[in-house]
Order: C-alpha cells, then sequence, then structure tokens
C-alpha cells in the first residue's frame, strides 16, 4: 500500500512540473508539444479547425464594450465581422475593384417589338431659308407686237463734244476692267472720270454710232480687239445680253461684230455719258 501511494504522489509532480513549465512559456499548444513562440495560441491539426462564436447580427451589436479586433461570425451574412474603434467590418467586402474584363461577345438581335402608338404631332417648327433659286425655264413665245404709240417731244440739243464723238453720246471711257454683267453695271454706276460721274453701260447702238463715227485714224479711246458689255438684252436668249466687238477695218472703214453671253460671263467693261 506504501508503494502505491508513492507512485501516485511521482505521477503527482511530474504533471505539477509540466504545468510549471506551461506557465514559463506563457503560451499554449494544442495538437503540439512546441507551440511557436511568437503565437500566444498553437493549434495543429489535420482534420479538425477553429470554431469562434457564431452570432446573428442582432446579438452582435449586443455585445458590451467589445474590444478593437474581436471577431465573431455572423450567421445572417454568413461571414465573419471584426470590430473597430466604432463599429463591426465584413471580412466578406472586397478590395478595391480589379482590372475590367474583356467584353463578351455581342449576343444576337432580339425581336422586334410592336410598333408603340404613334405620338401627338409636335408644334410646327420655323420656316427654313429659301433654297436657291431654279434654273431659268424656257422663254415664251412672243407676243403680239402693241400699237406704235405717238412720237414724244424731242429733246433739246445737247451741247457739242469736243472733236470726236458724234451722236447721241457726249464721251466714251476709258478701256475697263474685265467683269462679268452685274459687276460691269455697277461699275459704270460708280465710275467717275475726267470729272464726270454720271456714266452708264452703253447699248449696242451707243457703240455702233460712236464706231461708225469716230475718227479713222484714232479711232475709240484705248481701243483693244475685244467684245465690250452692252445694256442691250438678247431678246431670243433669256438672262443673256449683247456684247459689242471693237475692231478696226480698213481705214475710213470700221467693222463690227457682237455676241451673246450670259450675267456670269465676263467681258471687258466700257462706259459712257
Amino acid at each position: 500500500m506504501k508503494h502505491i501511494n508513492n507512485k501516485r504522489f511521482e505521477i503527482a509532480v511530474i504533471f505539477l512540473l509540466i504545468s510549471l513549465i506551461s506557465v514559463s512559456q506563457n503560451n499554449v499548444g494544442i495538437g503540439t508539444t512546441i507551440p511557436d513562440a511568437s503565437a500566444i495560441l498553437h493549434l495543429e491539426s489535420t482534420d479538425k479547425g477553429i470554431l469562434i462564436s457564431r452570432l446573428t447580427t442582432a446579438q452582435m451589436n449586443l455585445v458590451l464594450f467589445p474590444a478593437n479586433g474581436l471577431m465573431v461570425y455572423n450567421t445572417d451574412s454568413s461571414c465573419f465581422f471584426y470590430y473597430k474603434q466604432t463599429a463591426w467590418f465584413s471580412l466578406c467586402n472586397g478590395g478595391s475593384t480589379g482590372i475590367t474584363g474583356v467584353t463578351g461577345a455581342t449576343g444576337s438581335t432580339g425581336l422586334t417589338g410592336a410598333t408603340g402608338t404613334a405620338g401627338t404631332n409636335g408644334i410646327d417648327g420655323v420656316n427654313g431659308t429659301n433654297g436657291a433659286t431654279g434654273a431659268t425655264g424656257n422663254t415664251g413665245l412672243t407676243g403680239a407686237t402693241g400699237a406704235t404709240g405717238n412720237n414724244g417731244i424731242n429733246g433739246t440739243n445737247g451741247s457739242n463734244g469736243g472733236g470726236g464723238i458724234s451722236g447721241g453720246i457726249s464721251n466714251i471711257s476709258d478701256m475697263g476692267p474685265v467683269l462679268n454683267w452685274q459687276d460691269c453695271s455697277r461699275y459704270c454706276y460708280n465710275l467717275t472720270e475726267n470729272g464726270y460721274t454720271d456714266w452708264r453701260m452703253p447699248t449696242v447702238g451707243d457703240l455702233a454710232q460712236a464706231r461708225d463715227n469716230a475718227d479713222p485714224a484714232f479711232g475709240f479711246p484705248g481701243e483693244c480687239s475685244c467684245f465690250v458689255w452692252t445694256s442691250s438684252p438678247n431678246p431670243s436668249l433669256s438672262a443673256s445680253w449683247v456684247a459689242f466687238q471693237e475692231s478696226a477695218g480698213v481705214p475710213p472703214y470700221y467693222s463690227w461684230n457682237t455676241t451673246s453671253g450670259s450675267v456670269f460671263d465676263t467681258r471687258t467693261c466700257r462706259c459712257v455719258r
């Protein structure tokens, strides 16, 4: 009996020494006799895990004075939560958003839906600007010649011109620029030459008379063999005016020709008064 008591005493002493050694290490090992020095609790197992407290959200929020780092498993969201400062944070919330993946292939187009009910007509918009003028139509048939009117009163004779061109015009300008018909008309209207401002575009008759009455030795001032615009329209072509050609023949005879041109053609510009 005394021998048995000695054995019990020895076993008690051994457990006491083991307890003292564990306390002196200041950490606990479960499943290992050599817990890692950096861990207060070292668990080792190949067929078991660690199970921490499982709480609902309501139970988690009722924990009094939770310490920073306190962890629980929330059974409502099936996620681990940890406490920090003043709130619980879920470990299920991911980090920063990753790079956007490649766009998948476009799916096939679905069937066209039924046409909806037509809406009410909107307010009429503002009228747009007028379009460009269309092309001029063909010239209509010439009407019957009207009755000849009474002769007008003869005008007073104009003063004699100085040396030269005689007839219904007093002066003919120097050769002007090459312009279209409209610009030539404006050119004559705005011309100031030799102190005169009453210039106009000549008719075919003005230039023919001046041509026939010009001094054979000198001709027109600044004469050239070119076509000059007139204010005489071509009756057989709409939007067309006759151009007079200045050209000298063998003195004392002169020859002249006419041609037609639209208002957009360019001819030499000469003015009369």
